[in-house]
């Protein structure tokens, strides 16, 4: 009936209930309805003997009634005639992962639609920084396609920046907290010139952000 016989510690701390509770539920209970079908298949299949074991990832509820993903790998042990005893589940909590794929797909949603030119680099301590990506805005700005610049350290794709300490700037959400905003930043390496607004802000996974707008005719 999908009742639960074993469970370990590990399992309670998945999905918060005791042992005692778990014991008195089974899968369909903490199994998301928009899951249910694909796993009442998968079960269906396991006991008719289509497969021997399947891997599936889906959505749980815990009992603080938040939504988890979790891969669970699932097998069935059988007596010697083939009679069904009872199956086998292996649970990873993947919800982080998923997460952070929904953190950074938000990220490039915003990258691509920002109306001001955005780079975004990779952060490696102490004071490193690689271009990861680049909106339409920044490549028609500057010229560069992330194509032919991405990967190269911030101070080789701005030649100019070492002896005007931007990095140093740049790099003030890591070295103090505090996001860097400037009105006045005055470049010219030859390749590219021009007066700009500058902001700069962490995102997730140790990336950093510099959104900027060419404020020449202003000035």
């Amino acid at each position: 009936d999908g009742s639960f016989h074993h469970v370990n510690p590990k399992s309670c701390e998945i999905f918060g209930y005791t042992e005692e509770e778990l014991l008195c539920m089974n899968w369909r209970d903490i199994t998301h309805p928009d899951d249910l079908l694909v796993s009442k298949t998968l079960v269906e299949q396991l006991l008719s003997g289509e497969r021997a074991w399947f891997s599936q990832e889906k959505r749980y509820y815990r009992k603080d009634g938040l939504v988890i993903w979790a891969t669970v790998n699932i097998s069935l042990c059988s007596r010697a005639d083939g009679t069904p005893l009872y199956f086998i589940a292996c649970i990873e909590d993947t919800s982080q992962r998923h997460q952070d794929a929904e953190i950074m797909q938000t990220a490039a949603d915003i990258i691509a639609q920002i109306p001001s030119g955005l780079f975004v680099y990779d952060y490696l301590a102490p004071d490193m920084l690689y271009l990861r990506d680049a909106n339409p805005e920044a490549t028609r700005l500057t010229g560069i396609q992330i194509e032919d610049w991405g990967g190269r350290e911030f101070n080789d794709i701005w030649p100019a920046a070492e002896s005007m300490r931007l990095k140093a700037s740049y790099l003030q959400p890591f070295t103090t907290g505090e996001m860097f905003e400037t009105e006045n930043v005055d470049y010219n390496d030859g390749r590219i010139s021009g007066v700009y607004r500058v902001r700069t802000f962490r995102l997730p996974e140790n990336r950093l952000a510099v959104a900027f707008e060419d404020v020449t005719e202003r000035k």
